[in-house]
């Protein structure tokens, strides 16, 4: 009789150990969520500042003058291969 009270007693220190345990596994998936939230709205602000930068005027195009592995063939060149 001594070893039922002995093996209930564990089952309910495991129990308590069981629901402790999703409790917090709980609170640490809130936590995650949350962060993952700031993460996206980070990832918006950095996407908005990137928006912003202007490497050339895009009405104009790139200038291939400025490009140095633009090649200028002139009317009458040929192409060694």
């Amino acid at each position: 009789m001594f070893w039922v009270v002995i093996v209930g007693v564990l089952a309910l220190g495991g129990l308590a150990v069981v629901v402790g345990y999703g409790y917090w596994l709980a609170h640490k998936a809130a936590d995650l969520a949350s962060e993952v939230g700031v993460l996206g709205q980070r990832a918006d602000e950095l996407l908005d500042l990137l928006g912003q930068i202007k490497l050339w005027e895009p009405a104009l195009g790139p200038d291939p003058a400025h490009n140095p592995r633009t090649v200028h063939a002139r009317p009458g060149d040929t192409v060694d291969a």
